[in-house]
């Protein structure tokens, strides 16, 4: 905890990714997936094939493994996903260290938020039922069931904190939070242990770690 927090100490706004970075919600959603390729007569992924593979725009990712939506449409697929994962959400909890860490962090001087997908209605529900709600500034999260890029609610994000990219950094999970890092100018951290893999965020960015405990 306290090599993040000396890493954090040149920032004022800390940006967090939601679904695998502070969410433990992996295993689920990669049975979900495979529920979801199964009813198409798909064959199924494995854990490892997901975190290799999982990418954003998420409708290239469903491609990819070999759904046709010109036969089966993505608004269908996310309302499904969404149905599945919901009926999942008592088995999904936030990582062990996840609830001290950003309860530590605001604490302290610094603004947090959230930048997330996830449908925001969705994703207030979830913070306010993990009982967090109260540590994050702002919460913002797409209009829309379909997970495609926060670009453009980051930027919207940072207007509202009213704090300079310099002193912003984003800790995520994924590539497209390297994409968001990039386009807004902020800062990035990211953390493996969520829907991609070590290997790939190491080849994409330095400052990759394993967990938030090695930070």
């Amino acid at each position: 905890m306290q090599q993040l927090l000396e890493k954090l100490a040149g920032f004022k706004h800390i940006i967090w990714d939601w679904n695998g970075t502070l969410v433990n919600d992996v295993d689920q959603v990669a049975c979900v997936v495979n529920e979801l390729l199964q009813e198409q007569g798909l064959p199924e992924i494995s854990l490892d094939h997901y975190r290799d593979n999982f990418h954003h725009p998420v409708i290239d990712f469903y491609t990819s493994i070999g759904f046709d939506f010109n036969t089966y449409p993505f608004d269908n697929l996310c309302q499904s996903f969404n149905q599945k994962y919901d009926e999942k959400s008592s088995t999904i909890a936030l990582y062990n260290d996840a609830r001290e860490v950003v309860q530590t962090i605001a604490a302290g001087d610094w603004q947090q938020s959230i930048l997330s997908a996830a449908h925001e209605p969705l994703l207030r529900q979830s913070v306010h039922n993990y009982g967090i709600e109260e540590y994050f500034d702002n919460i913002f999260g797409l209009d829309n069931l379909h997970a495609v890029s926060k670009v453009e609610r980051g930027h919207e994000l940072m207007a509202a904190s009213g704090i300079s990219p310099s002193e912003t950094v984003l800790i995520g999970d994924t590539d497209h939070d390297y994409e968001v890092a990039q386009a807004l100018g902020i800062n990035l951290i990211l953390i493996a242990r969520g829907h991609q893999s070590l290997e790939r965020l190491q080849a994409l960015h330095p400052e990759t770690l394993p967990d938030l405990k090695a930070a």
